[in-house]
């Protein structure tokens, strides 16, 4: 468990450092710090993803490592360390903070700003956002259309 937690706290340092260079403005800075704490927590998380006696240890370090996954782009991964977590014996508490992090807008924003990012034009954005619509499961389909009349009655009121 010392390892564990030495890497744990490496992570956590990483993560610190990142969110000053962010707030600084060091884009770049952000991204190689906040890549080498999701390696770091995620390498954590894995050596105890078969010790189910540790939890809750075990699931807080998936979640941890899901949230950085997240902030660097690799959202399956994250959905995979999500899981994980979930797999095991998690408290309900940290269970429903792992449900919501896979239900987290984080997901849908950082989409839809990489498809921004890369889009030529307005109708080209539309355009891709209902051929990506089209081709998503159902469970997501169902989760944006609820986003989506959740949206129109926040307007309505």
């Amino acid at each position: 468990m010392n390892i564990v937690n030495k890497l744990h706290r490496k992570a956590m340092a990483k993560s610190d450092q990142a969110f000053i260079e962010k707030m600084a403005g060091n884009i770049g800075l952000w991204k190689k710090l906040i890549s080498e704490a999701y390696k770091l927590e995620k390498e954590a998380a894995a050596l105890l993803v078969n010790d189910f006696e540790s939890e809750p240890t075990r699931s807080v370090l998936h979640r941890s490592a899901a949230s950085l996954a997240i902030d660097c782009m690799e959202l399956r991964e994250a959905e995979r360390l999500i899981a994980t977590a979930l797999a095991g014996n998690p408290p309900e508490e940290i269970a429903n903070e792992l449900r919501d992090l896979f239900e987290n807008d984080k997901f849908e924003k950082t989409f839809l700003a990489l498809k921004k990012y890369f889009a030529e034009t307005p109708d080209d954005v539309l355009r891709k956002d209902f051929e990506h619509y089209d081709s998503l499961p159902e469970p997501e389909k169902r989760l944006r259309e609820r986003k989506v009349k959740n949206e129109k009655l926040n307007e309505a009121n």
